[in-house]
């Protein structure tokens, strides 16, 4: 169990630890009203069980705790213009 923050309540709650495997991390593609299209992968790290919270139809809480395809992250600043993934780089196309 690891205690978070629970997005209804706003308080302090356990959550439990849910093991999982992935079967497919598709790409998303973008195109954005600048012309830019961006590829993305989202990369699900953990899933956490919210004990005692429920969605509307009864339901478990789950909180799922994503990450960008590693291959995009950047690799000390976020903001860093040069990073790979920024509009900058070549593997982020813009239409001409």
């Amino acid at each position: 169990m690891v205690k978070i923050i629970s997005p209804v309540t706003q308080r302090q709650v356990e959550a439990e630890q849910i093991d999982f495997e992935a079967k497919t991390e598709p790409w998303s593609t973008y195109e954005l009203t600048d012309g830019t299209t961006l590829k993305v992968r989202v990369i699900l790290t953990g899933v956490l069980r919210i004990e005692g919270e429920y969605d509307q139809s009864g339901n478990p809480l789950r909180r799922l705790e994503p990450d960008r395809d590693p291959s995009k992250r950047a690799e000390k600043d976020p903001w860093n213009a040069n990073r790979r993934g920024h509009a900058t780089d070549p593997a982020v196309r813009r239409r001409a």
